[in-house]
């Protein structure tokens, strides 16, 4: 439990004060969701705004759901739940940006939009399949027969794997249509999507679309940033209020953790990012309020929470995946 806590405030105190390097971030959760960075042996709670790198595993528990961002454009995938995820590489240069995924298990949409002079490629990888885009709105999921690919807006690049992970037949699934691929299928039409894709990704789909162009908004208004300040602000006193409400979880705290999310509170609190705090949370309740509830929530379920390590399907899929040579069709072409 001690190591629970440990690895919780250093996160909250690296959400605080940022990283060296942003190349995708948590924009918005809801539930169980939990991340395993790249150099941790153990999962640990997602928290809004956590920044992400390559290598990193987001997983969503039953009723979870997550969304990161991934560069200027807002360009997003929102996880659904029961959903394994990792970010195998992020490159981000002037000219390009080129992200690589491997879902494991669950279901994603994807948000992913041009930038005018940089040359984009989105790849995402499945058990049975590759799909990767320049630009377009899709669903991808991966169950334990098939993997499924539907498209909203543009057209996606879908190529079927053998059981050696040599690259199948190569089809353009466009909008409006799916594809269902299983493993060694040789060959894959696309089709009108059905009432079950729609009812699967459609509520999602408009959400991050509509999130999308909120960020755009705030971003240009210079508000984002006060909005994220705040947010962190309502996570930290949530933190704070279960400790100061559970005095055996604060007796478990050496006085350096203590001493340490002390100081970060009360830098959020006098920085000059969130001087206007009480005007921000007035004007955006929705986007704030409910970060300290949630916080609050979720670290009293820690204490039941026993599932530390990844667990024996999800490092068989991984492996298996692994093993695979990496086949990537080019980026759908108009």
């Amino acid at each position: 439990m001690k190591n629970i806590l440990k690895a919780l405030l250093i996160t909250a105190f690296l959400v605080s004060f940022g990283a060296a390097e942003t190349k995708a971030v948590i924009s918005d959760l809801e539930g169980d969701v939990f991340v395993k960075k790249v150099n941790d042996a153990e999962l640990n709670i997602a928290e809004i705004d956590m920044e992400l790198a390559d290598g990193d595993i987001i997983i969503t528990k039953k009723g979870g759901k997550a969304e990161i961002v991934f560069d200027e454009n807002n360009s997003m995938i929102t996880l659904l739940e029961n959903t394994q995820l990792v970010l195998t590489k992020m490159e981000n240069t002037r000219a390009e940006q080129n992200t690589f995924i491997e879902l494991i298990s669950g279901g994603i949409v994807n948000i992913i939009n041009k930038t005018a002079g940089i040359k984009k490629t989105f790849e995402v990888k499945t058990p049975f399949a590759v799909a990767a885009v320049k630009g377009t709105q899709f669903g991808v999921e991966a169950l334990e027969k098939e993997s499924n690919f539907g498209v909203f807006e543009g057209e996606v690049a879908v190529n079927g794997i053998d059981a050696s992970g040599n690259p199948l037949e190569e089809t353009f699934v466009t909008e409006n249509n799916e594809c269902h691929i299983a493993q060694n299928q040789r060959s894959y039409k696309p089709e009108k999507i059905r009432n079950r894709m729609q009812k699967v990704f459609g509520e999602a789909h408009k959400k991050s679309l509509a999130n999308a162009a909120l960020y755009a908004k705030l971003k240009k208004s210079g508000d984002y940033e006060k909005i994220k300040a705040a947010r962190r602000v309502m996570v930290l006193a949530g933190i704070k209020e279960f400790i100061k409400s559970n005095p055996d979880w604060k007796s478990k705290l050496t006085p350096e953790q203590m001493a340490r999310i002390h100081l970060v509170l009360k830098s959020e609190r006098s920085s000059d990012d969130i001087r206007n705090f009480k005007e921000v949370l007035k004007k955006y309740p929705s986007l704030i309020e409910k970060y300290r509830h949630m916080q609050i929530e979720r670290l009293g379920k820690l204490k039941d929470f026993k599932e530390r390590g990844l667990s024996k399907d999800f490092l068989e899929k991984r492996q298996r995946m692994q093993k695979m040579s990496r086949p990537r069709p080019g980026p759908a072409k108009k």
